[in-house]
């Protein structure tokens, strides 16, 4: 799918409102934006009620300093920038779904930000670094993943099978699948002042 971008009229709303996860113990801050629900139905295509939150530049979110330095901050991701996958890692749990006699998934299932393929299942998990095109970025921790992964994003359906799949990847008490990328020292800096592009088919290289 090509994302593509969509206009419509909003009012604004000053209130600060706050969605709060109790499962998974966070809260997270935006400000209102109430669109006309009539022209955001028909525009959007969800065909669904839905509200729309911004992050102002007044906010501050902390990533994780267990990981982070002090001013390196998240808005509505989860709780890092980025969060990268391998498909050689996907390929290898695929086939251990068919031999399950279950339907392969897709890369969609896990929500990265960046899929690369390096030909080797789980090489993401061995370095400290990943370098894609130009840039550099940090290999902070291992995402450990929540049952969403076995709910098929098309249906809504869950699928106990790729859940009982995944169980090879458990450490201690976390599924592990993708691993959670912060910028490095010199593209933090570089992102104050100008965007940067990945391409596909960038090349990837890794850093001990």
């Amino acid at each position: 799918m090509i994302a593509q971008d969509i206009g419509f009229p909003v009012l604004f709303s000053k209130e600060r409102c706050s969605y709060s996860y109790s499962r998974l113990r966070k809260k997270c801050w935006g400000i209102n934006r109430q669109a006309r629900a009539r022209e955001l139905y028909e525009i959007s295509g969800l065909r669904r009620a839905v509200r729309l939150v911004w992050f102002p530049d007044t906010s501050q979110r902390q990533i994780d300093l267990n990981y982070a330095q002090i001013g390196e901050q998240v808005a509505f991701a989860d709780g890092f920038p980025l969060l990268l996958t391998n498909q050689a890692s996907l390929d290898d749990l695929n086939q251990r779904l068919v031999q399950r006699l279950a339907e392969p998934i897709e890369m969609i299932r896990f929500r990265p930000n960046i899929v690369i393929n390096t030909g080797c299942a789980f090489e993401e998990d061995q370095h400290a670094d990943v370098v894609i095109g130009e840039h550099c970025f940090k290999v902070a921790k291992p995402c450990a993943r929540c049952i969403i992964p076995s709910i098929n994003p098309l249906t809504t359906q869950r699928q106990a099978e790729v859940s009982n799949a995944l169980s090879y990847r458990k450490k201690g008490r976390d599924v592990l699948f993708g691993q959670n990328l912060l910028y490095s020292n010199a593209l933090y800096q570089c992102l104050q002042n100008q965007t940067i592009e990945l391409n596909f088919g960038d090349p990837v290289s890794w850093k001990a």
